[in-house]
């Protein structure tokens, strides 16, 4: 309506753009990568409508860049708008008189040192939120909420790929007795120890869960049952061998069981709890296959 066609032309590109953006997201459901594109873009047309308008529109740097803190991790965030301010100098020079560039400039650096702390700390707030939510105070292993998410993710993989999966259950035995001996504080220190030297035997693929009291879940991914009685058998014997507590020899009871294709998250974890218990009451300190 002014007759700017330019900054008209640079906007609508920005809102068409901003519209093509996400609907991409919309459809491929990819938010990390197109987060920085969507950034690098609205921060590009930022720049530009300032160069049309003489900096005219200098002030849209304060909302573009700190928007750019809730789409993209803070130091990108960080970077992108420190190369978007380095472009406006020119303009900034040849434009705005000297003593209002110093003031837009120690204004926009402290609006990003704001932004970043700002997005710093939710950051650090959001990983531990997620850590409390899936992971095991005590031990550092994933929680019985993250068991059952790795085992339905699995079972659909192995419905897909035909990936062997194995899952192996395991018990400390005779654990009340360490409690009722050496108190709950030493007790807690054998389930740290324990997750510990699991933890190391562990592959890289495989997961550890705590899934209460005394008793853990391996997930063997890849590993079909006799890959996995290999694995439990092995951790059976480190723990074994191992001085949890001194004074006093532990020992842990397993039962192992392979995912078949007609299992769901239920019938393949009672395979392997009915291993455990049937490795239990032959005496303990073994390791029992499911039926």
């Amino acid at each position: 309506m002014q007759g700017q066609m330019l900054l008209a032309a640079i906007d609508t590109a920005i809102v068409i753009g901003v519209i093509g953006i996400g609907l991409h997201v919309w459809v491929t459901r990819q938010v990390r990568v197109t987060g920085i594109l969507l950034t690098v873009f609205y921060m590009c047309g930022m720049v530009a409508a300032v160069y049309a308008s003489d900096a005219a529109l200098i002030y849209w740097a304060f909302p573009t860049t700190t928007a750019a803190y809730f789409l993209v991790k803070p130091r990108e965030a960080a970077f992108i708008s420190l190369v978007a301010l380095i472009a406006l100098q020119p303009i900034m020079i040849a434009s705005v008189a000297s003593v209002e560039q110093v003031g837009i400039l120690v204004a926009l650096t402290l609006n990003n040192i704001f932004s970043y702390v700002v997005a710093r700390n939710m950051q650090l707030n959001a990983h531990e939120l997620a850590q409390q939510a899936t992971r095991d105070s005590l031990t550092g292993a994933g929680n019985r909420r993250l068991f059952d998410e790795k085992v339905l993710e699995l079972i659909a993989m192995q419905d897909r790929d035909k990936t062997p999966t194995s899952l192996v259950i395991l018990d400390i035995d005779n654990f009340k007795t360490i409690n009722d001996r050496f108190g709950h504080i030493r007790g807690d220190e054998v389930l740290i120890n324990l997750a510990g030297l699991l933890r190391e035997r562990l592959r890289k693929g495989d997961g550890l869960y705590r899934l209460g009291g005394e008793e853990f879940a391996i997930v063997a991914n890849q590993a079909d049952q006799a890959m996995a009685l290999g694995l439990a058998e092995e951790l059976r014997e480190l723990v074994e061998t191992s001085d949890l507590v001194p004074a006093m020899k532990v020992t842990i009871s397993l039962g192992v069981a392979e995912c078949d294709a007609a299992d769901d998250a239920r019938t393949w974890f009672e395979k392997a709890d009915a291993a455990l218990y049937q490795a239990k009451n032959r005496g303990r300190n073994q390791t029992c296959i499911a039926a």
